[in-house]
């Protein structure tokens, strides 16, 4: 087998099987054509199944050698991995020599946004005298108000949008389709444009394409960029915006407003919860909060709440908690978030499942899940295993999702939940052991993937996240 049949080879799988997107295909092999130069010209490797464990440690030391950064270098590795773990997935090589390589550990950067008043700039610098000003100001309003890649809008299609509903729909990474709503103010922009494109001479193949160039073809990633490039300096912005800032900004200020963070998972199309996780870190009124409530510094630490004579003792909160009623449970929470101990935590677990307040069942389901004594972490599992009711079972799992403690532990007793009737249940099952496959032992990884795989094909999107947080686990890209 020669290196270019493998490579070969290897393209038609990105394609046909993991269904990539045009960048990131030529992203891969781009990487492994680097390697292909290293073992040829370097070690004289005429062959994949001739490389070794040490000549990949070389290429990787030769790649530092370039000033290589580390973030990079982890690609790098990610698409050796891919390679050669589809070389013995396709029976051309006995064993993989890229299983042991390690990824260097790369730190998580938040991303860079902006104001809300710095995109409004930005959009009220495009000229509208010029043919292209309006357009312009469309493309700017669809990469914030919908949060697109920079691929997404230059393939938007004009059939794709529903101006009755105010949605449009996106084909994204690996040609996954998504719907978004559209905001009336970036419909009025699109509408406005329309007038502009009608005038123009338009390509065959461009038809249904919504944002055009002036010759009437479809506008290609670069021309998006030169055109965030120009509005950022006229605007008199000063930072580094590209269109993907428009992206995280879309993001961040969704978060910021308290838009459920699944919710904003699947306005992004990110594949995994952790990805969107991110945004949380740039909501600095929450941070300022959270300090000024718990830290022993702050000021608000620890202040009596207006009208409270003494805090109450245990059996007053229990009592409260076992009345059942509604407004007790919000009392007692709120005594719990000052007073409370694992006593009373276990109590308000029993009993989680009757707070219909979602606000109330956020900050119970927040305060529960940063309790990180071990103890407590039998007694939810304990409380899940005995809950009668399935909005109980719900919220507990989401308390587990939550939790900065270990689960991996139990998680044949988490398994069942996963093939519970209710779709809740099973939903947040679904999601407690996605994140948690990175501290799942190898034979436990194997017992998920067994599970998993058995769901039958109209149940795949319970079970289609855990089967490919184990795939970027095998293969390290877990980015």
């Amino acid at each position: 087998m020669t290196w270019d049949n493998a490579l070969e080879s290897y393209k038609t799988y990105l394609i046909l099987e993991k269904s990539l997107a045009n960048n990131s295909i030529e992203a891969y092999l781009n990487d492994i054509r680097k390697l292909i130069k290293f073992c040829v010209y370097e070690r004289h490797v005429d062959e994949p199944e001739n490389v070794t464990y040490e000549q990949l440690k070389e290429f990787l030391v030769y790649t530092t050698q370039d000033g290589t950064s580390a973030r990079t270098q982890a690609r790098l590795i990610s698409s050796i991995r891919s390679f050669f773990k589809f070389l013995v997935y396709d029976g051309r090589l006995s064993c993989n020599p890229a299983r042991l390589v390690e990824a260097p550990k790369i730190g998580r950067r938040l991303p860079s946004t902006l104001t809300v008043k710095e995109i409004d700039a930005m959009i009220q610098a495009a000229d509208l005298r010029k043919p292209d000003g309006q357009r312009n100001r469309a493309i700017i309003e669809m990469l914030y108000s919908c949060g697109l890649r920079v691929s997404e809008l230059t393939s938007l299609k004009i059939s794709n949008i529903n101006f009755n509903k105010n949605i449009i729909k996106v084909e994204g990474k690996g040609n996954k389709e998504r719907l978004i709503p559209l905001s009336n103010r970036a419909k009025q922009e699109i509408k406005q444009y329309m007038p502009f494109r009608e005038q123009l001479d338009i390509a065959p193949e461009a038809e249904d394409i919504l944002f055009l160039n002036k010759r009437g073809g479809a506008l290609s990633r670069v021309m998006i960029f030169n055109i965030i490039k120009q509005l950022t300096f006229l605007a008199g912005i000063r930072k580094n915006v590209s269109p993907h800032t428009l992206r995280h900004s879309f993001a961040s200020h969704l978060v910021t407003g308290g838009a459920d963070l699944r919710a904003v998972q699947d306005m992004l199309g990110h594949e995994s919860i952790l990805t969107t996780e991110i945004y949380t870190h740039l909501d600095d009124k929450f941070l300022k909060e959270t300090m000024e409530k718990y830290h022993p510094r702050s000021k608000k630490q620890h202040q009596p709440r207006p009208g409270r004579v003494r805090p109450m003792n245990k059996a007053e909160l229990l009592n409260k908690i076992n009345s059942g009623d509604s407004q007790q449970l919000a009392e007692a929470i709120q005594e719990f978030q000052e007073n409370g101990d694992l006593d009373i935590a276990g109590a308000l677990l029993e009993h989680i499942g009757q707070i219909t307040d979602p606000r109330q069942q956020t900050i119970l389901s927040n305060l529960l899940a940063d309790i990180k004594d071990s103890k407590f972490r039998n007694l939810l599992v304990n409380n899940l295993q005995q809950a009668g009711d399935n909005a109980t079972r719900a919220a507990l799992l989401r308390i587990i999702w939550e939790s900065a403690l270990d689960y991996s532990g139990y998680l044949e007793t988490l398994l069942p939940f996963l093939e519970a009737e209710d779709f809740t249940v099973a939903f947040e099952a679904s999601t407690v052991l996605e994140n948690l496959v990175h501290h799942l032992s190898l034979e436990q990884q194997d017992l998920l993937y067994q599970t998993a795989s058995r769901f039958p094909e109209e149940k795949q999107y319970l079970v289609s996240n855990i089967l490919e947080a184990l795939e970027q686990f095998a293969t390290g890209d877990m980015g």
